[in-house]
């Protein structure tokens, strides 16, 4: 005997088109979402990479300028040598003098000689004696068609420290009263008060005048307080005598070489005596840092 079992001729073993197209959609669905996270991740990753390179370029300007800085100054062989020191000290331009190798060939190369020119000739002999730190515009432009500038170190001819630097800042700190320590604002309290604060200044008309204009110990935005681009520094009624200086504050603002479509930068950065606002796709880096000028006197 036989035991037959039903077959049902309408049974389909097969997916239904509803079925296909509910997979299709979660597919779909799955591969977009993988897409956009791919994408995202990849432009979070370029990010990252351009603004590390960007910070690196900075970074490397500011020690190229901390390196001659603190050797400002420099006069082991205790000769009067004019113009040692401070040359110029501008808002977006440093010029420094230190005698660091012998010029006439008198000594050994790497000795001192109590000068900063070749003998009679009256010309500086060792471009490393005699410095000058500025922005310039590197002659060329970048592939959007915007002229590159550059962090340049100036011994008789420019040589790029950085590039792609928006601006470069000074400020400068000093011992008028000569007695050993940089000047301080009291601030309108008395002296042993937590309100003084350093006399961050740059020079106008013969005099320093402070970038802390609202008084809060602090350099920024908020000191521009007419909001036009510049701080509203304040005269501390204290002449300028360049072989006062003793420390600098330095700025130095770079961006990446690349835009980033995805970006805009509307963030506001103080830069010396200057508030500086871009409106753009670039991604910005902005370092800053104090040198006391060792050679100095403190």
């Amino acid at each position: 005997m036989r035991l037959k079992i039903p077959i049902n001729k309408d049974s389909n073993s097969g997916f239904t088109l509803v079925e296909m197209l509910v997979v299709m959609v979660i597919t779909g669905i799955i591969g977009v979402s993988i897409m956009t996270l791919y994408i995202n991740s990849s432009r979070t990753y370029d990010a990252q990479i351009q603004v590390a390179e960007a910070q690196q370029n900075v970074r490397a300007g500011i020690e190229s300028i901390v390196f001659d800085l603190r050797n400002a100054g420099y006069n082991p062989t205790a000769a009067d040598i004019t113009g040692l020191g401070f040359v110029q000290a501008g808002t977006n331009v440093l010029q420094i003098t230190m005698d660091l190798s012998d010029d006439a060939g008198s000594l050994e190369p790497r000795d001192p000689d109590g000068d900063l020119s070749l003998g009679n000739l009256g010309v500086t002999a060792d471009p490393n004696e005699n410095v000058t730190y500025s922005r310039y515009n590197a002659g060329v432009n970048d592939a959007y068609g915007i002229p590159i500038r550059r962090l340049g170190r100036n011994a008789n001819s420019n040589s790029p420290v950085a590039e792609y630097i928006d601006e470069v800042g000074f400020a400068y700190a000093f011992d008028s009263d000569g007695d050993g320590a940089l000047d301080f604002d009291d601030n309108g309290t008395p002296a042993d008060t937590s309100d003084d604060r350093i006399f961050w200044s740059v020079q106008s008309g013969g005099n320093w005048f402070e970038l802390d204009a609202n008084g809060d110990n602090l350099i920024t935005v908020a000191d521009d307080t007419d909001n036009n681009g510049t701080i509203n520094s304040v005269d501390t009624s204290i002449v300028v005598d360049l072989d006062d200086i003793r420390a600098v504050k330095i700025w130095v603002l770079g961006r990446t070489s690349r835009k980033d479509k995805n970006y805009v930068s509307t963030q506001s950065y103080v830069v010396g005596n200057q508030v500086i606002t871009p409106n753009d796709n670039f991604r910005r880096r902005l370092l800053s840092t104090v040198v006391t000028c060792r050679n100095m006197g403190l």
